[in-house]
């Protein structure tokens, strides 16, 4: 185990110093720098969103499948950088008007089997660590009247299984506070690559330019990868203040992403949401194992959907932002549907 804790803080040191390249090297614009996690949700929101979602599903809800997840994101306010000026000729799709900005990130997350379903003799799916690094570019065009395209290109490099680290955290964390952990059944170690294209088109039904507003935004998205490939359709209803300074709600899909490039200012952003996605799934190697190799797996469901809701608050572009969703039953011997928890907090200087 002290060699893997070696291991793992080595990689981590190395993502580190990749993700933190852009901070090293500063900006005279600032920028926000945001942390947060992800967690089962049996904590102190659970009484808030439980109700809600069992009147709403009518289904009981595990204690969720992502154990714990953690994400650190450095995002410049810099507007229009250089470097994607010749990138953006390649995608004749976008107006030549639309405000471009980057988010670099770093992430580790473990996603754990459900061990009373497991010692009961059920299939469960195996556990397996991520670590990874993300650049997440944001392109929004000009607001219309009621209207507005924003487009998110993200791409991701990292690795599953044990060289990311997550066994010796999840161990690591569990000491600390006095509980035991169990020793973990993972999938091999496997470097994956994925990128992520999301459209979207939201629309203020009330006054494009009012403090408080309406706002409902559908969107599209694909995801191309050993980790994951899916296509997926969603939308978002937001209802709050000063909605236009950012790119819409926090959301959490099938890792932490939440980003919305908010601007910085003398305001007071606020806003409540719920949103719903489909997702049509051919690969998701947290349930499908190892790609390259023979491993532990499930057999996963093709079709999945989930909802969400929760409440922003903040100054300027500085926020906290809570985010409650219930999944669907993403493999076929899954006992219950998930509810999981994100919690962000993000710092703009």
């Amino acid at each position: 185990m002290r060699a893997l804790r070696i291991k793992t803080f080595g990689v981590v040191a190395l993502l580190g110093c990749v993700c933190s390249s852009a901070v090293l090297a500063g900006d005279e614009d600032g920028a926000v720098i945001q942390f947060e996690i992800g967690n089962e949700d049996r904590g102190i929101f659970a009484p808030v969103f439980e109700p809600v979602f069992d009147n709403t599903v009518g289904e009981d809800t595990s204690d969720g499948h992502l154990s714990w997840s953690w994400r650190v994101a450095y995002t410049p306010h810099r507007t229009n950088p250089k470097w994607f000026k010749p990138i953006k000729g390649y995608l004749p799709w976008l107006s030549d008007e639309s405000t471009v900005r980057t988010s670099s990130s770093l992430q580790q997350a473990a996603f754990m089997p459900d061990d009373s379903r497991k010692n009961a003799g059920f299939k469960e799916r195996p556990h397996v660590g991520y670590l990874g690094y993300e650049e997440r570019i944001s392109l929004v065009d000009p607001l219309e009247t009621h209207s507005q395209r924003i487009d998110t290109l993200a791409i991701t490099l990292g690795v599953v299984g044990p060289a990311s680290g997550a066994e010796a955290v999840h161990e690591i964390s569990h000491e600390a506070i006095g509980l035991s952990s169990t020793a973990w059944e993972e999938i091999n170690s496997e470097p994956v690559v994925n990128v992520y294209y999301e459209h979207a088109q939201r629309f203020f039904l009330l006054k494009s330019h009012a403090d408080e507003n309406l706002e409902f935004m559908p969107y599209g998205a694909v995801a191309l990868g050993n980790m994951f490939t899916y296509g997926a359709v969603g939308g978002t209803l937001r209802f709050g203040g000063h909605l236009t300074e950012d790119a819409g709600a926090h959301r959490l899909g099938p890792m932490l992403a939440g980003n919305n490039f908010a601007k910085k200012g003398d305001y007071i952003p606020w806003s409540v949401f719920i949103g719903g996605e489909g997702r049509a799934v051919a690969q998701n190697i947290f349930l499908d194992g190892n790609t390259f190799s023979d491993s532990a797996s499930v057999d996963k469901k093709s079709a999945v959907w989930e909802i969400q809701m929760g409440f922003e608050i903040g100054w300027g572009a500085s926020r906290f932002t809570v985010t409650n969703l219930w999944r669907d039953k993403e493999f076929e011997t899954q006992g219950d549907p998930d509810q999981l928890l994100k919690a962000s907090f993000s710092y703009s200087y």
